[in-house]
């Protein structure tokens, strides 16, 4: 693979993490809401997530969507739904809502699930882990070090966005109060 293929890769990669979408939304309300350290947990659910997509899309998946793009279509459907059941779980604790007292009332795997759902559930990831990540993968999918290696830029660049977005937005929150 050429030098400009990974520069590539790395500008797309980079593009897709820093642009907001639906897991960004939800990492900065649960910055905010339930403080930053435990934001944390969502953050690492939603990488989670993401490595888990692209390990599928590396192992056959991407075959699949291609062939059946209905299944995008699914998922957004189903995305759409549990966003709206956070909306309404997040609507639901906001009517007994007391800022004298901490919200720490979500547990950390409800905290992580939410994380993993929204991130496994975009729209946005599968058409680039489906469309676009294969691209990379398919002119040397002979070593196991290509995938690694993209694995490893998006990751980095996954947790920096999130950081940046958890942080950013916090430090605003406090700000105002």
């Amino acid at each position: 693979m050429l030098p400009t293929d990974y520069f590539l890769f790395l500008q797309i990669a980079f593009f897709l993490t820093i642009t907001p979408g639906t897991p960004r939304v939800v990492i900065v309300t649960y910055a905010i809401n339930y403080g930053l350290k435990r934001s944390v947990i969502t953050a690492i659910g939603d990488v989670s997530a993401n490595t888990l997509q692209m390990i599928l899309v590396a192992f056959g998946i991407g075959a699949l969507v291609s062939a059946y793009p209905n299944i995008l279509n699914y998922l957004r459907w189903i995305g759409i739904l549990y966003l709206l059941y956070i909306a309404f779980d997040l609507f639901k604790s906001s009517n007994n809502l007391d800022f004298n007292q901490s919200l720490s009332t979500k547990s950390n795997l409800s905290l992580f699930r939410d994380g993993f759902l929204v991130a496994f559930l975009s729209p946005k990831a599968w058409v680039f882990f489906g469309a676009i990540f294969p691209q990379f993968l398919r002119r040397l999918w002979n070593s196991i070090n290509y995938f690694n290696y993209f694995l490893g830029c998006f990751r980095f660049f996954n947790i920096d966005a999130l950081r940046f977005y958890r942080t950013k937005n916090c430090r605003m929150a406090k700000d105002k109060s």
